[in-house]
């Protein structure tokens, strides 16, 4: 046979606490998750446990619009010039999962234009649910470069975009 289970409680509240960091990473910030433990008695001693969890999920918030703001000025023109592609659309509930698809889609679009040290964790979002009615205004924002030059000093500047200088093709024919 399989060793008894125990109920922990505290796992109980680590899944609540799963289940309320879902439903905010999808939007439904004022969503409330309670759960309740239910015992029942066996007749040779011990018992069993079962756990209900019950979720008040809310109103899902949405985007009410994107805003940019990124001090290097070469990335920041890619960046609006690529807004058709954005994945960050106003009127779309609010999504984690779709942030991180678009910081994904910026770095990619950004690599594909000469910035190949670029990275994903360059780019980050802010999230303002104080608009009103339900609705969240989300701010994207891009780290500048920084060099650390000695414990402390730190030397801020524009990410690096590199270019093709010279292309040299060797062909050979074999007869």
């Amino acid at each position: 046979g399989e060793p008894p289970v125990i109920l922990d409680s505290l796992e109980t509240k680590k899944s609540n606490d799963q289940i309320q960091e879902f439903l905010n990473n999808k939007g439904y910030f004022k969503s409330s998750v309670k759960d309740s433990i239910v015992f029942r008695k066996k007749k040779k001693g011990g018992g069993k446990a079962k756990v209900y969890y019950k979720i008040d999920m809310g109103h899902r918030y949405s985007i009410s619009k994107l805003i940019y703001q990124i001090s290097d000025t070469g990335i920041a023109e890619l960046v609006r010039s690529d807004t058709a592609n954005s994945l960050v659309i106003p009127g779309a509930p609010y999504d984690i999962d779709r942030l991180e698809n678009e910081r994904a889609r910026v770095t990619k679009n950004l690599k594909n234009n000469g910035y190949y040290t670029f990275s994903k964790d360059q780019v980050f979002f802010e999230a303002d649910s104080t608009v009103g009615n339900k609705q969240v205004n989300v701010t994207l924002r891009i780290k500048p470069q920084k060099t650390i030059i000695t414990p402390d000093s730190i030397i801020i500047s524009n990410h690096v975009k590199y270019h093709i200088n010279t292309i040299i093709a060797f062909f050979s024919c074999i007869k």
